[in-house]
């Protein structure tokens, strides 16, 4: 069985296109009308083609934790001038969890995800005395049901700290040692630059002994004196794991008005392979001040880190939780908003975005022949739109969302307008 989509536009590449696809992958791609073949067609009709979209960061245990807005009592706290005070928050919500309510809400977070075209998600989940290994366990059936339609790497996050609780650095290992793929880390919600840096040792010690990939959340924190992720980054190349870091949100001292150190750790960044990751819907609402004018932007240095060549992606972060109670699992709606996060509505901005959402996020996965191009998996997406500043000015859906190049999801909802001719 093989399929041609006819008549597709590949972003950032001009002209129209036959794309043939055999075996699951695209087999041959070719301008339009040039009798490509394929025992079945899908016309595209001059709408875009282009990978799945890749969630960078999702934190796929509390999703649909929180109630309304407005519902009383309202468990969604994050408007509050102590984000610290957020994480505490939770844990009586998480005393509530059990591993069906977990797969069933994570289940959904991830249909309703593919519905708007995301096809990979790097997950984190809590690893702690306050849920042991069960969120880790959900995750890992996961990624077992969703094989072959989604990718999932689980992260193993120990979200209530690790110095001064051996408890779950033990956690820790042993979630890495069932199938986690990556080791998390919360370096700045320690007590102390000292307390920061024993939790960074504990997290490259696991990942390294265990040969995982490390993902921690850096600097989260308005405290311009914050620079967790320079010792982060620093640790990783000492200790040999260049190319196999990433690091989320990334604020502190970067979003301060000393450029030397922004120039330094940028540098570092890019020596060392580091994928930043920003989540700018939740950013923006926990992030950037409270009370004071000027208001900061409350996300990290995006453009110079992009500028530089470090490799940034974006994150859905959270979904109707106590740190966001929107959300949705649509990759065009986080870019969207990221255009206006980081002002970047230009030419090349919403490449820059584009990739953001695509291509920057399976580098960091290390998605294997991702992407639109001959030999690729064909994970596809096909919209209406016929750019991607239109996928974007529309927030779209994609029409069709193929899975190895079989049809997954067809989106045929049509307005009508009763009464107006």
């Amino acid at each position: 069985m093989s399929l041609a989509i006819r008549n597709a536009r590949i972003p950032f590449t001009p002209g129209i296109w036959d794309i043939l696809v055999e075996g699951g992958r695209v087999a041959n791609i070719q301008s339009a009308g040039g009798g490509l073949g394929g025992s079945d067609v899908l016309d595209a009709e001059g709408g875009t083609v282009c990978p799945g979209f890749v969630d960078s960061h999702i934190h796929l245990d509390k999703v649909y934790t929180a109630n309304s807005l407005d519902e009383t009592p309202v468990k969604w706290e994050a408007n509050t001038k102590d984000t610290n005070s957020i994480i505490p928050s939770v844990r009586s919500i998480k005393e509530g969890f059990t591993e069906e309510d977990l797969l069933e809400r994570g289940r959904k977070a991830l249909v309703e995800a593919i519905k708007y075209g995301t096809t990979a998600h790097r997950v984190f989940v809590d690893v702690d005395s306050v849920v042991g290994l069960k969120c880790v366990n959900a995750a890992m059936k996961l990624k077992r049901e969703f094989r072959g339609l989604i990718d999932i790497q689980v992260v193993a996050f120990p979200q209530e700290g690790l110095v001064g609780n051996p408890e779950n650095v033990e956690l820790l290992y042993k979630a890495a040692e069932l199938g986690a793929d990556v080791v998390g880390g919360i370096p700045w919600y320690e007590n102390s630059v000292d307390d920061a840096n024993q939790h960074l040792d504990k997290v490259v010690s696991v990942a390294k002994s265990l040969d995982k990939d490390v993902h921690v959340v850096a600097d989260d924190t308005d405290d311009p004196l914050s620079t967790n992720i320079l010792s982060f980054i620093s640790k990783c190349l000492r200790e040999g794991l260049k190319d196999r870091c990433a690091a989320s949100q990334c604020r502190g001292a970067l979003d301060s008005p000393n450029d030397a150190y922004v120039d330094r750790v940028v540098k570092l960044a890019k020596l060392a392979g580091l994928s930043v990751v920003e989540n700018p819907q939740t950013s923006l609402i926990l992030s950037g001040g409270w009370g004071a004018h000027p208001f900061k932007r409350g996300i990290t240095r995006v453009i110079e880190f992009a500028n530089a060549g470090v490799n940034v992606a974006v994150g859905q972060d959270d979904i109707q939780d106590a740190y966001y109670p929107f959300g949705r699992g649509s990759m065009v709606e986080v870019g969207f908003i990221m255009i206006h996060a980081a002002r970047m509505a230009t030419t090349d901005g919403l490449r820059l975005i584009y990739n953001m959402i695509t291509h920057n996020g399976a580098k960091m996965m290390k998605l294997t022949d991702y992407g639109v191009g001959q030999g690729c998996v064909a994970n596809l997406l096909i919209f209406a739109e016929k750019s991607v500043h239109e996928v974007f000015k529309n927030i779209a859906r994609p029409r069709h969302v193929l899975i190895r190049g079989a049809p997954l999801l067809t989106n045929n909802a049509e307005t009508r307008f009763h009464g107006i001719q």
